[in-house]
């Protein structure tokens, strides 16, 4: 018999205690038990609307113990009317005044109002009911000590708010509210209770979302007992079996993100069996097969101007060869379809490679965002290669899908720096991007911002799968090297092979200040460098010759007077949280996938939060990896990935002068010797300044590896 209480998932009933001189059965507290307490005990097991004249009404008409009012209750006070003498089991164990009444009255009544009601057992089988049910262990209860005997359902429409355990849960709504009658489980509740011997669990939910896709889970734990299973999302309610024949003692439901509970239904059925999981095995997605090379059209256009390099790029099916540097007073827009065109530099006899510089559309624009981007992809088929894209409003380059699905972009030997957003940006489904020997530096909204969201590399928000870099350097960037931060959908595929991330989000790099304390030439290509060089001509002499006892402190200005002070930079206002390699957020489901081979971060400090700066961090995330060797040193925390996956580990991953305890789920850490650090630190270094050595210069460093694995 399913009986649907209010009351049942409480870490303790709520109920009072006190035992009042009425017999059981008596609904309407006036010392007897006559027709007119049956009345009224049908009345509430049709409409669960209590009578206020009893405030112990629910244990006095619940004759049988089992934790709810329902026909059987009504038979059995119907049989005392007919019996005096009669009394219930839950009387036989329970201090009442026995009546000694004679049913004179009420045997009459019994005979019109009852029997024109549905309910005709009790008056053709009074004897055989209660002796046959309240027995057996399933149907007889113990309410007062909040123990789960017999089989219940918990209907969310019957749910008060102080009847089960949550923490900062603000469910479920009102019985008089419009929205859906549910359970709405976060990380921060929970559900408690208890069962007896042998019950078993059903939950009956749904993933909250209704338009996006992925996996979300409900756990069933207690009494040594853990079971977790999936809901996909946009998925209507699915009655799930979570135990069965579980222990006697305290349960806990809970949920890893937002998902809603409509019923859970404890039975007691000894023949139920958990069902045969069915997994399908995880099959690692391959590493893609990328162009090493572009691969020309035949059709040559050269050009050495922004006019030309604009009507160029309105064609298709052809190779565009930018002979010099262009400055580009406006955006670009690339949104042919299939467009097949190969943006190439001529590289010079001294080595160096061209620049479309955007400085003059910088200084001109008086708005920041999307719109003042370099160069705008929303088409397919463009390649780069040996192209520096520099001093932009906003991304040096945005790929960003749109009708034309922007997909299919190719970057070799490329350089990406001092843009006033992240150096190049993937979002909105965009999908099969190729970077080879690519660098990204020292771009930073420091001026709109203050350093909070310029990345070197971005595939983030909704970016699409596919996307790949191999000996690609993202460093010195305000905010991260590396960002895949999550929204709808989630970021797909994402392969790093030997790529290097450093020193990003560190303020001091935009004021100057870091290239002088550690003995490099002055950048004067950074913004606060510029302005100090307009008020002191002779601070270049002064660097030089470390004669700088005080550093500048200036103003800079952009986008038609937005300023941004040195005190600023230097403060708890800068923005910049940095990370190496961020590989998701919260919103990162784990069917998202990374490949890790031979990559290496190092020195990422930020003083301005709370949070330690990481050489690899998950950022909330819960995607799986594969990885093959992995170095991260000198970082707050070197290693954050204890909610990834690790499919499989080859080589080592390598971590030491972390300030914070690196943690990982089933990633194997080592730390090396004392000498092994010096050597790999000695070898990490030099690379990092032979890559200075191009970059400075204006040379490409493309395809080339640090020599420690």
């Amino acid at each position: 018999m399913k009986k649907i209480i209010s009351a049942v998932l409480c870490l303790s009933l709520v109920m009072t205690s006190s035992v009042f001189a009425i017999d059981f059965g008596d609904a309407n507290g006036d010392g007897k038990v006559t027709a007119d307490d049956v009345k009224a005990a049908f009345a509430y097991t049709l409409n669960r609307s209590k009578t206020p004249a009893a405030d112990d009404f629910e244990r006095i008409l619940d004759m049988d113990s089992s934790g709810s009012i329902d026909t059987a209750d009504v038979a059995y006070i119907l049989q005392k009317v007919l019996d005096g003498s009669f009394k219930a089991p839950a009387e036989n164990d329970a201090p009442s005044e026995p009546t000694t009444e004679p049913p004179t009255q009420p045997v009459t009544e019994p005979q019109t109002q009852p029997v024109t009601e549905p309910q005709t057992q009790p008056t053709t089988e009074p004897q055989t009911q209660p002796t046959t049910e309240p027995p057996t262990e399933n149907t007889t209860a113990a309410p007062l000590d909040g123990v789960i005997r017999s089989d219940h359902t918990m209907d969310v429409n019957s749910f008060d708010t102080d009847t089960y355990f949550t923490k900062n849960g603000e469910f479920p709504p009102p019985k008089d509210s419009s929205a859906e009658p549910r359970i709405r489980l976060t990380p921060n509740n929970s559900i408690e209770f208890k069962v007896a011997e042998g019950a078993n669990v059903y939950i009956t939910a749904k993933h909250a979302s209704t338009t996006t896709s992925g996996t979300r889970k409900i756990s069933l734990s207690g009494n040594g007992y853990s079971k977790s299973i999936g809901y996909e999302m946009n998925v209507d309610y699915v009655e799930k079996l979570y135990g069965a024949h579980l222990s006697a003692g305290t349960y806990k439901i809970t949920a890893d993100n937002h998902l809603d509970i409509r019923e859970i239904r404890i039975t007691f059925d000894p023949n139920v069996e958990m069902p045969t999981e069915t997994t399908t095995e995880y099959v690692k997605p391959s590493i893609p097969e990328v162009p090493s090379e572009i691969t020309t059209t035949g059709s040559r256009v050269e050009v050495s101007n922004l006019s030309e390099l604009k009507s160029a790029l309105s064609r298709t099916n052809v190779d565009i060869y930018i002979m010099k540097d262009i400055e580009c007073s406006e955006s670009l827009r690339l949104d042919n379809r299939n467009a097949n065109v190969n943006i190439i530099g001529v590289v010079q006899p001294d080595g160096t490679i061209p620049s479309l510089d955007f400085t003059k559309y910088r200084d001109s624009v008086t708005s920041t965002g999307e719109g003042v981007t370099g160069i705008r992809i929303s088409g397919s088929g463009y390649s780069f290669e040996n192209v520096i894209v520099e001093k932009a409003p906003d991304c040096g380059i945005r790929i960003k899908n749109s009708s034309t699905a922007a997909s299919d972009c190719f970057f070799k030997n490329c350089i990406f720096r001092y843009n006033n957003n992240s150096g190049i940006s993937m979002t909105n489904g965009t999908h099969d991007i190729t970077f080879i020997g690519v660098d990204s530096y020292r771009n930073g909204d420091i001026v709109n911002k203050c350093g909070d969201d310029a990345d070197g590399f971005s595939p983030k928000l909704g970016c699409g799968t596919n996307i790949y870099f191999y000996s690609c350097r993202a460093w010195e960037n305000s905010d991260d090297g590396w960002d895949s931060y999550e929204s709808s959908p989630y970021v797909g595929n994402i392969y790093y092979i030997e790529c290097l991330a450093w020193n990003n989000g560190n303020p001091n790099v935009f004021t100057g200040e870091y290239d002088y304390k550690n003995g490099f030439p002055l950048d004067k290509n950074l913004l606060y460098v510029e302005q100090i060089l307009r008020e002191d001509p002779n601070f270049e002499a002064k660097f030089n010759a470390k004669q700088v006892s005080t550093w500048p402190k200036v103003t800079i200005k952009l986008y038609g007077g937005r300023t941004r002070t040195y005190e600023q930079l230097l403060s708890d206002a800068w923005g910049g949280n940095p990370n190496g390699f961020k590989f998701g957020s919260a919103q990162t489901p784990d069917s998202s996938y990374r490949y890790i081979e031979n990559c290496i971060a190092f020195d990422h400090v930020d003083n301005a939060h709370q949070s330690p700066a990481k050489g690899y961090d998950q950022n909330g995330g819960s995607a799986r990896f594969d990885i093959i060797n992995g170095l991260s040193f000198d970082n707050q925390q070197n290693y954050w990935m204890d909610k990834m996956t690790a499919l499989s580990q080859k080589g080592t991953a390598l971590s030491f002068g972390g300030g914070q305890a690196d943690t990982q789920k089933n990633l194997d850490i080592t730390t090396p010797s004392s000498n092994e650090q010096a050597r790999l630190k000695e070898a990490v270094h030099n690379y990092r300044d032979e890559i200075y050595s191009f970059v400075y210069n204006d040379k490409t460093p493309g395809i080339k590896l640090c020599p420690v694995f």
